[in-house]
């Protein structure tokens, strides 16, 4: 159920994979219907929500290129009631990316201070830059990494942060059992996994990885 108090739509490039067609113009699959959708008919059918997740691969080029094409979308439908959240800016540098969206803080100088993803330039720079063209806010959403790091070390704990930092972190976090914990530590402990912790690990680990999602 969304919030119906919020008062903005976010497209967030994390969450919700929506699906994609061939290389050319996007194409969306409705699950419900199994119908494909282009983006300007996905942004009609999204126009009642507050908030869309949109899910996605971190290194795959042509994912970032339907994210933009239903930004593009949802702002002709939208216009200035939209608003851009990203999964890859952290909280702390939330007056870095708006010094940069008002150009009073140049891009060399901004993806220097900003911890950028290293694919920022091809893939999630014409998202931001969108975004700063139409004046649309842009949200830094994720937990910054050095806290996240704190947790993992720390057995699952956020006791010893330093009071200055505690506004960057969500105002509950969960870490609940169910299938979405037996699903992280089952990939997590596959052989295929891109880390290799002892068990005694994944508890904590899983605890930082609440908190981002939080």
């Amino acid at each position: 159920m969304m919030n119906k108090f919020m008062k903005t739509i976010a497209l967030s490039m994390a969450m919700l994979c929506l699906g994609a067609g061939a290389a050319g113009a996007a194409q969306f699959s409705d699950a419900q219907s199994s119908k494909n959708l282009t983006a300007a008919q996905l942004a009609s059918k999204l126009q009642k929500y507050d908030v869309v997740f949109f899910g996605e691969y971190h290194d795959q080029s042509e994912i970032h290129q339907y994210e933009l094409e239903l930004l593009e979308a949802m702002y002709k439908a939208k216009g200035a009631k939209l608003a851009l959240s990203m999964e890859m800016f952290e909280v702390d540098n939330q007056s870095k990316l708006n010094n940069f969206l008002a150009d009073t803080l140049s891009e060399e100088n901004f993806l220097a201070a900003s911890r950028p993803w290293p694919n920022y330039r091809t893939d999630y720079a014409p998202l931001v830059n969108f975004a700063k063209e139409k004046k649309m806010p842009v949200v830094a959403a994720n937990v910054p990494r050095f806290l996240a790091a704190h947790v993992a070390k720390n057995n699952a704990s956020t006791e010893g942060i330093a009071e200055q930092y505690l506004q960057w972190l969500p105002k509950h976090t969960y870490a609940p059992e169910g299938a979405y914990k037996d699903k992280f530590y089952a990939q997590m402990s596959s052989p295929e996994a891109p880390m290799k912790l002892p068990p005694a690990r994944l508890a904590a680990v899983y605890a930082a990885q609440c908190l981002k999602d939080d």
